[in-house]
């Protein structure tokens, strides 16, 4: 009886000294899956991440959070490869089993249905997209309140979600209230809260009588929550002229496929240091539009001096794509 009970204590302290191991590369594959995905090495991240997933199960099951963050993981690096359906089933997996957890604490579970948002939005799928930003706004007002500083990013999400949808209306409610959230947390001059006239300026169907009605209830909203502007924006015009470093756009495969070419305007908003911090195509302008973006953010500007204190600037910069 003894030898048996002496056998069982040493396969006992195998399984946890195994588990203590598989738990050490679990770590390493994690910290080389971000490593691989900060340097944008997508396949490498990949890898890691379906590795990671496997290993999370084979340590913690099905019903364990940590299982969750696997799922989400490889979600994201299987969205930024643009595999959006194999995204949002990942996302989907990880929202599984966040719900089979009692008492869960964090924020997970609103991460995953941000995450699934996301990628639908990316995938085109704008009518899921919506109903799960929905999801993230309701998660996140139970738990931080109905006017958290939490809810100013998916109020902006769900938003331009609408807007892309061409749902005008509903899309002017929500960038309102995410005006008022934003008021309430951030100066009127600060990136958050100027950064959604920006991104609303990406509806090109506005019609003029919605326009106009929410310009005026903005215009009323600014003037019960309105605070100082600081630092002040001064607009410079066109400011290709004024690049410390202008990146030149990548001619998209798609463009070339179809020999587009032409000029592209980009409005852009620097910070005081002269970094492009938002970036906005004209409208119409599709994957030359995107390219030319994407330069923009990359860009870097001189300062600018007013009364001897540095300004953020708006201004324009102009691509040229020829065709190839």
């Amino acid at each position: 009886m003894k030898k048996l009970l002496v056998l069982f204590i040493l396969l006992a302290t195998g399984i946890v000294y195994a588990q203590t191991d598989d738990k050490i590369v679990l770590k390493e594959l994690n910290q080389n899956l971000i490593s691989s995905y900060k340097n944008n090495k997508l396949d490498e991240a990949l890898k890691f991440a379906n590795q990671a997933v496997e290993l999370s199960l084979k340590i913690y099951g099905i019903e364990n959070s940590e299982t969750a963050v696997s799922y989400s993981n490889l979600g994201i690096i299987q969205r930024e490869k643009k595999k959006y359906s194999e995204s949002i089933l990942n996302f989907k997996k990880s929202i599984e089993i966040y719900s089979k957890i009692p008492n869960l604490k964090g924020n997970g579970i609103i991460d995953s249905y941000n995450n699934i948002a996301l990628s639908q939005f990316w995938d085109k799928k704008y009518d899921e997209s919506i109903l799960n930003y929905l999801k993230v706004i309701e998660l996140s007002e139970i738990k931080f309140g109905k006017e958290s500083k939490e809810l100013v990013s998916p109020t902006l999400d769900i938003a331009n979600t609408y807007s892309k949808d061409k749902q005008t209306e509903k899309a002017d409610e929500y960038y309102l209230k995410n005006t008022q959230l934003a008021l309430k947390y951030f100066d009127r001059g600060s990136i958050e809260v100027l950064r959604i006239e920006f991104l609303r300026t990406r509806n090109c169907n506005q019609k003029k009588e919605l326009n106009d009605l929410y310009k005026n209830a903005r215009k009323e909203l600014f003037s019960k929550l309105g605070k100082q502007d600081s630092p002040e924006t001064i607009s410079a015009g066109v400011v290709n002229g004024k690049a410390i470093l202008l990146a030149r756009p990548i001619y998209p495969a798609e463009a070339k496929e179809k020999r587009l070419s032409g000029s592209v305007s980009v409005n852009i908003l620097t910070d005081v240091e002269g970094n492009v911090v938002l970036a906005q195509a004209e409208c119409g302008k599709g994957v030359l539009g995107d390219s030319a973006e994407n330069a923009a953010l990359q860009s870097k500007f001189s300062p600018t001096l007013l009364n001897g204190k540095r300004v953020r600037i708006s201004g324009t910069v102009t691509y040229n794509f020829v065709a190839r």
